[in-house]
């Protein structure tokens, strides 16, 4: 995502303001710039893709069957991309925000109980 043609303005935002440029020429151009087309759209677009048919079920059953490698390896990863989730919706709804809604949810999800009767032999 942070190569595709469209990152460039913010590329050109950042840089400026790292070397202490004026970036209000940027600014208005991005300001412009469509709404699906937009960095944070897109992310949240993914987000909506990536659990729009999410099946607590599968990933129980993918557990229990994948090699312990591939889970630490996933694991790994799971844990990276949290914080930045977290990070993301620190920077969308600002830190008291992002602790209520992170901490309802999470009791949420503790409290949902693995329902589904699938064992695996």
């Amino acid at each position: 995502m942070l190569d595709a043609s469209e990152m460039q303005i913010y590329d050109e935002i950042i840089m400026a303001a790292m070397q202490g440029r004026d970036s209000s020429e940027a600014i208005r151009r991005l300001a412009a710039v469509p709404v699906e087309e937009r960095y944070t759209s897109r992310v949240i677009a993914a987000l909506g893709f990536a659990f729009g048919d999410f099946d607590s079920v599968c990933i129980r059953l993918d557990l229990d069957t994948l090699p312990d490698a591939e889970i630490d390896r996933m694991a790994a990863l799971l844990e990276t991309t949290s914080a930045q989730f977290c990070i993301l919706m620190r920077e969308f709804f600002g830190p008291t925000q992002m602790r209520r809604i992170m901490s309802e949810n999470i009791e949420r999800a503790a409290a949902t109980e693995d329902d589904s009767g699938i064992e695996l032999n």
